[in-house]
This record gives C-alpha cells, sequence and structure tokens, in this order.
C-alpha cells in the first residue's frame, strides 16, 4: 500500500511539474509575444521592425540596409535583383485584418522623411503579400516613416519614428 500512495504521488509531481514548465514556457512565450508586438524590436543586423495599428490593421514595418535586403532576396531566389544606385534601404510593410489576416492587395504610398527634412514619397511594390520601396536613409538622426493605403474605398494612413544610427 506504501508502495502504491509513493508511486501516486510521485507520478502527480511530475505531472505537476511538466504542467507548471509548459504553463511557464507559455508565459514566456507570451511574454515575448507582447514585447514584439508593440513597438520596434530588434531584428538581424541590418534590419529594424516596427509594428504600428492604424484603422484597426496592424502594420508591420521592416527597415533593411543593403546588406539585410541583399541576403532577404538571396533567401527568396531572387539572386539578381539588386538595390537601385544610390538607395541605401528597403522599407516593406505587412497589412493584416483585424482578425490577423495578411492583406494581399492594396494600393500603398510610403514616405520618409529625413532628419534634415527632405521628403521622399513613392508608391509601394507588391511582392509576396507585401509592399516595399528602396529609399536613400544614409544620414543618420531620427526618421518619419508613414504610409498611406487604400483598402476597398477606405484610405487608411499612419506613421511613425525611427532612429538610425
Amino acid at each position: 500500500m506504501k508502495k502504491t500512495a509513493a508511486s501516486i504521488l510521485t507520478g502527480i509531481m511530475v505531472f505537476a511539474s511538466a504542467a507548471f514548465a509548459e504553463m511557464e514556457h507559455q508565459h514566456n512565450h507570451e511574454q515575448q509575444q507582447m514585447e514584439h508586438s508593440s513597438g520596434s524590436m530588434s531584428m538581424p543586423e541590418g534590419m529594424k521592425m516596427q509594428s504600428i495599428d492604424v484603422d484597426g490593421y496592424k502594420l508591420s514595418f521592416h527597415i533593411m540596409d543593403n546588406k539585410a535586403f541583399r541576403k532577404y532576396m538571396d533567401d527568396m531566389g531572387h539572386t539578381t535583383h539588386k538595390m537601385r544606385e544610390g538607395m541605401s534601404h528597403y522599407v516593406m510593410v505587412d497589412i493584416a485584418d483585424k482578425d490577423g489576416a495578411k492583406i494581399k492587395r492594396s494600393k500603398v504610398k510610403l514616405k520618409i522623411i529625413t532628419p534634415g527634412g527632405k521628403e521622399a514619397e513613392k508608391v509601394a511594390f507588391p511582392m509576396m503579400g507585401s509592399f516595399g520601396s528602396e529609399f536613400d536613409m544614409t544620414e543618420k538622426g531620427e526618421y518619419q516613416i508613414m504610409t498611406l493605403f487604400k483598402i476597398g474605398e477606405g484610405k487608411h494612413k499612419g506613421g511613425f519614428r525611427q532612429e538610425m544610427k
């Protein structure tokens, strides 16, 4: 009887430990998701990410320097595509609806204002469900990055500031 009780108690302790470990893992994962889903987060070298909410849509911006852009394109098999002369960064945006479904069709414009006040506005090129364009972001300091996008008849705009070192 004592062996059976000890076995049952050991089994409960093992089960409880595993359940606690899974709950702790889930909590850590949720905490990481919250940290990554709001504001900017650290990305691989040469890439920055910023997420914003605009009128119920979640926009995820990826800002890649030339080296990170080259790796991104190579990884997708686009080995011959190069950034245009004089351009230093690729700004890409993903748009998701309130349910998290990726918006693949939209008219998107991107606009940046350099730390010195110069403006550049471009129609974002659609590529594999994302939208992006190349910009010269070699000047050090804080940039304003803005977007205007149209889904159906609705027009939406938003933006954020990004420090470039």
